[in-house]
């Protein structure tokens, strides 16, 4: 019975890691799918048949951008021809450099380049990989997904003008400003009754928000792990008052009994995330950050609550239990 119990505590503190690393690649998709609503002002292009010419929608967007220094985005989630999820971001640099792929790693190759990201056909793309003209491959958990970094341009070969987009101004006075500008030339367009508030968006943008009930699974786990410590201790009750007698502390007959199983387990926990790190490949340091804060939220709290149970079951051990055989 206790080989039965110490495999199955042991089996659910090496379940633990699995599940994290789970729910991190779920929220690393998550945040590759919704980067840009964090960079930039969202705001929605009318859908109206006098603004749904792309060139003339390209040309109204790239001049505001230029004029306040700013960047456009925009983000499309589909389906590639292969079946896998696409998620495809788009970029016009009216300055040097964006925030967007700051948030992001490169596997191999460079960023766009702003002029690159105002005409041309290059791209950035975990599908693309040794394509020409894709000057880049963005890091992506295990090839889960393709990832790709284009011009604005290219969004219209698929998409519709009308649809969400950022600004990614230098501060709110140029957002503001690239607004005003937007709309100033969509009434230049016919659109007079257009107004600043029917390019505000009236809800955020549908996202993968993670599968947080991997770690609510991690939590149950750890709580399952206490109620089997509870219960391996309550059956060692003569070998713990035989230890107790014999003069060892409350502590050593906790690491004696089960610590020692529970240690190796997170060791070995933390040994199978190194490996996960080192040997699959798209980790980058998001991945990594947040693979270490979850896990360790979880194993603190399960070693912790584990250790203050078995404790308290330590300290309650009588003379009489060396006689019984296991506590009442």
């Amino acid at each position: 019975m206790r080989l039965t119990l110490s495999v199955l505590f042991m089996g659910m503190l090496l379940a633990i890691p699995a599940v994290v690393i789970a729910d991190s690649a779920f929220e690393r998709e998550s945040q590759s799918q919704a980067a840009i609503t964090g960079i930039g002002t969202e705001f929605l292009w009318p859908d109206d048949s006098r603004a749904a010419d792309p060139e003339a929608a390209l040309r109204i967007l790239s001049e505001a951008a230029e004029a306040t220094g700013s960047n456009v985005l925009r983000t499309s989630v589909g389906t590639s021809e292969s079946g896998r999820k696409r998620i495809a971001h788009y970029v016009f640099m009216g300055r040097d450099g964006t925030g967007l792929f700051d948030e992001f790693t490169l596997a191999d190759g460079r960023w766009l380049s702003p002029a690159e990201s105002r005409l041309g056909s290059a791209t950035v793309s975990s599908a693309r990989t040794g394509e020409d003209g894709n000057v880049g491959v963005p890091a992506v958990f295990a090839g889960r997904y393709e990832l790709t970094f284009a011009p604005l341009s290219q969004a219209y070969e698929s998409l519709p003008v009308a649809g969400r987009y950022a600004v990614e101004a230098p501060d709110a006075a140029a957002a503001d400003r690239f607004l005003t500008l937007v709309l100033q030339r969509l009434g230049e367009a016919g659109l007079d009754e257009i107004s600043a508030e029917d390019l505000t968006p009236g809800g955020a943008q549908g996202s993968v928000h993670g599968n947080r009930g991997l770690m609510v699974l991690a939590y149950l786990l750890a709580g399952a792990a206490v109620l089997v410590v509870a219960f391996i201790l309550l059956r060692e009750g003569k070998r713990i008052g035989v230890l107790r007698l014999t003069g060892h502390s409350p502590m050593r007959i906790w690491y004696r009994v089960v610590g020692r199983l529970q240690i190796a387990s997170v060791l070995i926990g933390l040994a199978a995330c190194a490996v996960v790190a080192l040997a699959v490949p798209g980790v980058d340091a998001w991945f990594l950050r947040a693979l270490a804060v979850a896990w360790a939220e979880v194993a603190v709290a399960a070693f912790a609550a584990t250790m203050v149970v078995g404790l308290v079951i330590v300290h309650r051990v009588q003379i009489a239990d060396l006689i019984k055989g296991s506590l009442q």
